[in-house]
């Protein structure tokens, strides 16, 4: 649907979905292709990474860079009554979210329960 404005782009990332993609297409990516250091680079845009350890690395670094007080919110787990109190943690029962966020008022979020909690 994004890309149902620009045939040409569709088309390639269809052939690259299908395993037929040509030469040209890597080339054509390859051409778009910027690093962090590139003047142009879209810092403030979303950003997809393999493992949560370098989404909280660019969360943190991000959030630094507003210059406003951050707050830490620690989260109140409660475990089922039939569960060791005293075990190890188990995210599985919170829905794997971390058990402490930093937030800081005027930063960008993305947590529908965060956005609910400070209303």
């Amino acid at each position: 649907m994004r890309q149902k404005d620009d045939k040409k782009f569709a088309e390639l990332l269809n052939r690259i979905r299908k395993c037929i993609h040509t030469d040209e297409d890597i080339q054509v990516l390859l051409s778009r292709a910027i690093t962090k250091e590139s003047a142009n680079y879209p810092l403030s845009t979303l950003h997809v990474f393999a493992l949560n350890a370098q989404v909280d690395a660019h969360n943190l670094k991000m959030l630094e860079s507003l210059n406003l007080t951050i707050k830490s919110l620690i989260a109140i787990d409660t475990k089922p009554k039939s569960m060791n109190a005293n075990g190890p943690k188990d995210t599985k029962f919170a829905g794997g979210l971390p058990s402490e966020l930093q937030i800081a008022i005027g930063a960008r979020i993305m947590n529908l329960i965060l956005v609910i909690l400070l209303f």
